[in-house]
């Protein structure tokens, strides 16, 4: 399966076989619009099939807690990268309304890296 490309004014979305990776863009808060819009398209693409969500965090964004507790049934783990000042206590509480796994990354090498072998293990 070849990686899909989705580029808008608030978010890049790549999507790979086994997992994708959303950077948003300049949006403070992230609007329930956008995450329906991502969704669609992981929806379209994986189908039923199981997948990581490397959220790309080059700028810092609140997620609204509710958005988690509507996931998609084929989404088995989330992993974020973010650099070293973001506010862990911000994941932390992200991370409390996620069943699934949820792990922080530094660098999306590393990200990319535990989500293939972490879609395997599961």
């Amino acid at each position: 399966m070849p990686a899909e490309t989705v580029l808008s004014p608030f978010y890049k979305l790549i999507m790979h076989e086994n997992y994708a990776i959303v950077t948003y863009f300049n949006m403070a808060t992230l609007k329930k619009s956008v995450v329906t819009e991502v969704r669609s398209h992981l929806a379209k693409f994986y189908q039923n099939n199981r997948f990581v969500l490397i959220n790309n965090r080059e700028e810092e964004i609140k997620i609204d807690p509710r958005f988690f507790k509507t996931t998609m049934p084929n989404l088995v783990a989330v992993a974020v990268v973010a650099h070293e000042d973001y506010d862990r206590n911000v994941l932390w509480q992200e991370q409390q309304n996620f069943n699934n796994p949820y792990a922080f990354f530094t660098t999306l090498d590393d990200a990319v890296q535990w989500a293939t072998i972490h879609l395997v293990e599961i």
